[in-house]
């Protein structure tokens, strides 16, 4: 029995690998893509694929091949489509309204981030000869910290 355990362990088959590798597998296709989160929930608010499409900068086919791969990952319809309409389902109401939220998040890390990014910070070494430092140095320097 000993060297049935070290004979699975060496060939990377440990009695327990394929119930992680298949836990893994259903947790993975249970992620969902906060992208197709962000463009079903800018297809509601403009209530329009097309609109969706033109504000995300996005090809029509696009924005309608994530939202209908978001309804199939999720197993549920999320819009009811005919061609003059979109109705939203009771499932795509609710998920909506988290969708929204998580875009809104999203948009506001992206700020945070490039807010960081924008602010200067870190030390500034200069070096001149006293002639010039006093004249044309110290008011530009004086402008920069101001600023």
């Amino acid at each position: 029995m000993f060297g049935l355990r070290t004979a699975e362990r060496v060939e990377g088959h440990h009695p327990k690998s394929k119930a992680l590798s298949a836990l893994s597998t259903a947790f993975e296709k249970t992620m969902i893509d906060l992208n197709s989160l962000a463009i079903f929930a800018k297809v509601v608010e403009t209530r329009s694929f097309s609109e969706a499409a033109k504000r995300l900068k996005m090809p029509i086919s696009t924005v309608s091949r994530r939202v209908a791969e978001l309804e199939d990952q999720l197993g549920v319809g999320l819009i009811e489509r005919s061609t003059r309409n979109l109705r939203l389902t009771d499932v795509g109401a609710e998920i909506f309204e988290h969708a929204q939220r998580s875009a809104e998040t999203s948009e506001t890390v992206g700020n945070i981030v490039s807010n960081q990014l924008s602010t200067v910070s870190g030390v500034l070494r200069l070096s001149t000869p006293p002639s010039i430092s006093d004249t044309l140095l110290v008011p530009l320097v004086t402008a920069f910290q101001a600023a």
